[in-house]
């Protein structure tokens, strides 16, 4: 990967990588340095700042062909593998991230969920 100059100069970068499975981010000497979960959740990796050089850099994603909990049908772990479950790239970007917006996403969320359980209490609790 060689970043373009316009993503370059940007505070926070993240490579966002998601097939539905777990995957693990590796150097090119083989140290691994990320491990993902896909599906949404545990889908990035910060781009180290050295790479920020405009030269190329290489990392590698391993994609494991399971979900967090194993292969069996309906995400049960104990179940013979399901041999019709297919795994596809979803996303695969370098991404320049917003730090505070993230963070502002994050209060709204944690706050609305906090709302939603004193709506959801009764008068009894």
């Amino acid at each position: 990967m060689t970043l373009p100059d316009s993503l370059a100069n940007k505070a926070h970068l993240e490579f966002h990588w998601d097939a539905d499975n777990e995957g693990l981010v590796w150097s090119e000497h083989g140290e691994p340095l990320q491990g993902l979960t896909g599906k949404g959740e545990r889908v990035e990796w910060i781009i180290p700042s050295e790479f920020r050089d405009g030269r190329e850099h290489t990392f590698y994603v391993e994609m494991a062909c399971n979900g967090m909990f194993g292969v069996g049908k309906n995400g049960d772990d104990i179940q013979p593998p399901d041999m019709d479950r297919y795994f596809k790239l979803k996303q695969a970007e370098v991404v320049a991230v917003n730090l505070q917006a993230r963070a502002l996403k994050t209060d709204f969320w944690i706050i609305g969920g906090e709302f939603r359980s004193v709506e959801d209490c009764s008068a009894d609790d």
